[in-house]
């Protein structure tokens, strides 16, 4: 996550959605020394005025990098009225597309050959069998108390470059967006993979556990 009080936002970090790449433009374009961050660790980025306490009750699957808005208030990381307050960036990505991303990525850091079955059997229920991070629906990132926080700013995968543009207008920009992590899966059409790795029952089981994801989604695609 990053909060940036001296720009009045937070961005939260939904995993396989470039949530490094942008977690390290705005540190580094956005951020203060009064500003809190926690780790960019494709490129070094260390966390900032964040306890090392948070940190080791976290550290399951670097869960602390992809922390809820809620988690932020219950670690007291930020008042409840603040975070309110805030402006907050989340990036939804379509869960089919999403799913393969993580697949691809846990196979090369655990150096397993990927394969459409082993893929099924890992997202039979929708999310993966084993990752905590990605049983947390895209949403729930941006809930206090089980209901969507005030001045939330959802912003479509697929369009990052045009917000990052908006948001960026007449500042001066140190360090342009990195593609963080592109390479983990094979340079092809996510179409083809989709095609590929799917089944029925899988996208099937994927579209229900993250239906309310799939719904915000097309709402702002729509605008």
């Amino acid at each position: 996550m990053v909060i940036s009080h001296s720009n009045n936002f937070i961005f939260l970090r939904v995993p396989k959605n470039a949530s490094s790449s942008l977690a390290e433009y705005f540190v580094r374009n956005f951020c203060n020394t009064n500003d809190a961050y926690t780790a960019v660790n494709d490129c070094g980025i260390l966390t900032h005025n964040v306890s090392k306490q948070v940190i080791r009750k976290h550290n399951k699957q670097t869960h602390y990098i992809h922390m809820t808005l809620q988690e932020l208030i219950d670690d007291q990381i930020i008042t409840e009225e603040k975070a309110q307050s805030m402006k907050k960036i989340i990036v939804l990505r379509n869960p089919i597309h999403r799913q393969i991303s993580l697949y691809f990525f846990l196979c090369r850091l655990k150096r397993t050959n990927p394969s459409p079955q082993d893929f099924r059997d890992k997202f039979k229920n929708g999310c993966h069998e084993s990752d905590s991070n990605n049983a947390i629906r895209q949403m729930d990132y941006v809930k206090i108390n089980g209901v969507q926080a005030k001045n939330i700013e959802l912003w479509d995968y697929n369009n990052i470059d045009q917000k990052l543009y908006d948001m960026s207008i007449g500042r001066k920009i140190n360090t342009k967006l990195s593609k963080h992590k592109s390479d983990r899966r094979p340079k092809v059409d996510i179409e083809e993979l989709v095609n590929e790795y799917y089944d029925d029952d899988t996208r099937k089981a994927v579209e229900i556990y993250y239906e309310e994801d799939i719904e915000f989604l097309n709402r702002i695609k729509k605008l």
